[in-house]
């Protein structure tokens, strides 16, 4: 008999590290839990006798229909059963009436509650109404399983193990050896990726972009996915926030919206051979300014 195989020590580093994560999860705010957990626990989901005639269909497409509801009506919605309940509280429904339905010529008030909370600390803003506005209390919801309700919940709750980030298995280049010549050669025309590293250390931004000087710019607007915000809201947001998914800030025209951005960097010395200059005003957009919070990404470009 073979004896049992030894788990090398980084492997079990490692699994502990991810368990230790999910130890740290904080409870979903409506106590909604994940579809495995109904057959652990031997319990019917009180979503199917909470949403009548809509109980065979996903619990994808349930939040698709409700997304083309006003807000009133998704909390008239939200009174007619348990199910329905915690259907109509999921962030993803409240961030774009927020941001789409509400926010218009005014800012929005982002709250670490969640969007339901923004929606009614911005419409209360744009009502004119005095003092605090009114605070949404979440109730739990008992048996009630979906994994596509909880996994935003869990994603957003989840830090990344360092385990996940520790594998480096890309070529680190400083700029004060690497010359342009070496780079075309060995990274460029091979199509061998690279990161080349101490290239904004001499630029203005490296020294001067912090939330004190950039805030100076409070007003100025830049796009956010979908959306547009102020530096002073996307701040606000990126402080406070707690979404699976959050909003990112990527705009191509930010040295138009603020003129004294384009003084405070430079293209580096591999990537000054630029043929779309010969399109003049036609050429595509060349040039981002790109931010985000924690957890904040993008799907790898090709």
């Amino acid at each position: 008999m073979d004896p049992p195989k030894r788990v090398p020590p980084k492997r079990k580093r490692d699994a502990e590290e991810v368990r230790e994560e999910e130890r740290r999860l904080r409870p979903h705010p409506y106590g909604i839990r994940p579809e495995g957990n109904m057959f652990l626990e031997a319990v019917s989901n009180c979503r199917n006798a909470g949403l009548g005639t809509l109980q065979p269909i996903s619990d994808t497409l349930v939040g698709e229909i409700l997304g083309y509801l006003p807000a009133e009506s998704l909390c008239i919605a939200s009174t007619a059963s348990k199910s329905l309940y915690a259907f109509s509280h999921a962030d993803d429904l409240w961030k774009p009436l927020t941001l789409f339905s509400l926010r218009k010529d005014g800012k929005y008030f982002y709250d670490a509650n969640g969007w339901k909370q923004t929606y009614i600390n911005t419409k209360w803003k744009f009502l004119g109404k005095k003092g605090s506005p009114p605070r949404h209390s979440p109730i739990r919801v008992t048996n009630f399983f979906s994994d596509t309700l909880y996994h935003p919940h869990h994603d957003a709750s989840m830090r990344i193990p360092p385990a996940w980030t520790r594998v480096n298995n890309v070529d680190r280049v400083s700029a004060k050896t690497l010359t342009k010549r070496a780079f075309v050669d060995t990274y460029e025309t091979p199509g061998v990726p690279v990161v080349i590293q101490d290239l904004v250390s001499e630029w203005p931004s490296f020294r001067k972009w912090d939330w004190q000087y950039l805030l100076q710019f409070s007003d100025a607007e830049f796009q956010c996915e979908a959306a547009k915000l102020t530096l002073e809201e996307f701040k606000t947001y990126s402080d406070n926030q707690l979404d699976d998914r959050p909003l990112y800030l990527f705009d191509s025209k930010f040295c138009d919206t603020v003129p004294q951005f384009k003084e405070d960097y430079e293209v580096p010395q591999y990537f000054t051979d630029d043929l779309f200059k010969v399109l003049g005003s036609a050429r595509p957009d060349y040039r981002w300014l790109i931010m985000g919070p924690t957890r904040s990404g993008i799907t790898t470009y090709f």
